[in-house]
């Protein structure tokens, strides 16, 4: 049987599914291929944005850093560094007092993120596998598919 741990992930991947299908049900009255190109602008749109205004900020946020008035200030007054450590997967030992994310950190990854989501999105409504964003390496040594698994 599968451990407490998987039959949350479990759990959480249905809720996310049968969000994503409420949302594509509510604008997609007419047929599959309407509800099909609307998924751009109702689920791949809309969290690239996201990741786009995500990134805007954190550039927004390391130019105020980078004010002169911080480097006047003695180092007990400036602003403390976020306490966030990014790209951080699985379980990880015990952090206090730290924020864990999956996410990168810079803005330039997170409009990389926005742009593949865009990619996606095109691909999924062309059915065109030219439309997707390039696998990275890293990416294809940790598939299942890659080269190393495959048979001879």
């Amino acid at each position: 049987p599968p451990s407490r741990a998987e039959r949350k992930i479990r759990e959480k991947r249905k809720k996310a599914v049968a969000a994503i299908e409420d949302v594509m049900s509510r604008n997609g009255e007419g047929s599959s291929a309407n509800q099909e190109s609307n998924a751009l602008d109702l689920i791949y749109g809309p969290l690239a944005l996201l990741f786009e205004e995500r990134a805007t900020m954190r550039e927004l946020w390391e130019k105020r850093e980078d004010d002169y008035v911080f480097r006047e200030l003695h180092e007990d007054f400036r602003p403390l560094p976020l306490p966030v450590d990014f790209n951080v997967t699985g379980e990880t030992g015990s952090v206090q007092d730290r924020g864990l994310s999956p996410m990168p950190g810079s803005a330039k990854d997170l409009r990389k993120i926005a742009e593949d989501l865009r990619k996606f999105g095109r691909g999924y409504i062309s059915s065109d596998a030219s439309c997707l964003p390039e696998v990275e390496e890293t990416a294809k040594v940790a598939s299942p598919t890659s080269d190393e698994h495959a048979k001879p």
